[in-house]
Parts: structure tokens; sequence; C-alpha cells
């Protein structure tokens, strides 16, 4: 498999996202060694196994990217909120998605760690994060994947009530490459 070089850094980028103008999604990101510009480029949804029975999830996913045709930092794996959220009766799930805006196809399994909070109240702190491309999809460049993480029981109405995207802080750390 194709080895990929990822400079770890941490961004905070704040991107057009929502129903409305005013709105906002947080964004994390993780640049690339490449330099090569990819963000003029429209976005694409991967369709990995856990979109193929959620299809009122990808048609909301496939509207915002229509919205939001530059979401993503440029050389960047990137991680945004969308805005979403998604139960199964007992545990609650945040919808993320993970966005491949640099030039390498990632067919690689790869982990990172989430902070996340919302004016001040954490919701994630040092979330371990494995993406495993034969679970949600290739990240081909371009593209990006539904991933859906869970909500810790005491989050879940901090997170159904974010109004202020201003104050939501999100990153993403220590991207790595796994066997």
């Amino acid at each position: 498999m194709k080895n990929i070089i990822l400079i770890v850094t941490s961004m905070f980028l704040l991107t057009a996202c929502g129903n409305s103008s005013t709105n906002t999604e947080t964004q994390s990101s993780v640049e690339s060694s490449t330099s090569s510009s990819v963000e003029d480029k429209a976005l694409t949804l991967v369709h990995g196994k856990n979109t193929t029975q959620a299809g009122e999830v990808v048609q909301y996913v496939e509207d915002l990217l229509e919205k939001n045709p530059s979401l993503g930092a440029e050389n960047a794996i990137s991680l945004n909120y969308a805005d979403a959220t998604n139960s199964d009766g007992t545990t609650t799930y945040a919808l993320f998605l993970v966005t491949n805006r640099t030039a390498d196809r990632i067919e690689q399994n790869f982990d990172f760690t989430v902070n996340w909070s919302y004016d001040g109240t954490v919701i994630y702190e040092n979330q371990k994060v494995l993406y495993e491309p034969d679970e949600y999809g290739v990240l081909e460049p371009n593209t990006t994947a539904i991933i859906f993480l869970p909500l810790p029981a005491e989050s879940v109405d901090v997170v159904k009530n974010m109004t202020d995207n201003s104050k939501i802080s999100l990153s993403i750390l220590d991207l790595a490459y796994v066997e």
C-alpha cells in the first residue's frame, strides 16, 4: 500500500454550513505534504458500508455538500460536525464528515484524537477515533465520508441545543496510519 506522509498540524477553521448563510460548522484538519490545489473541486460523498441503510442521512449530507462545495481545508484531512445527530434507541451519535482535500488516495486505516466542546462544555476530550476505509469508504482526493461518533449521555442535550457555532471548538490531533 502506498504510504502517505502527513504533517500533523491542527487548524481551527470555520466554514459555511447548515440551513442558512449565518450558520457555520467547526472544522479541524491535518495538512498533507502535497502542495497541489484541490479545494476548488467539488466534493463527492463516499458510500461506505455505514451509509447503505441510511438514505435520509445520505441525502442530508449530499444536500450539505451541494450547498457547501468548498467544505474542508485545502491540502488537509478535515473533520466537520455536520449539525446532526442520530439515535439507535439506546445511544445518540453525532454526524461528522471526514474530508480528504489532499491529492492522495487514502486507503489505509488511520486514527486520530478528537477534542470537542461547546461554550466551554466538554463533549469529547482526547476521544480516539479509528477510520477504516473498509467500513467508511476509501477517501479519494476531494471526497468526504460519513462517520457517526457516539455521544456521552451527559452531552446529548448540549449537542442537540447548539445554536451558536462560534462557540464550538473542534480539533483533531495525532493523526496516524495504523496497520
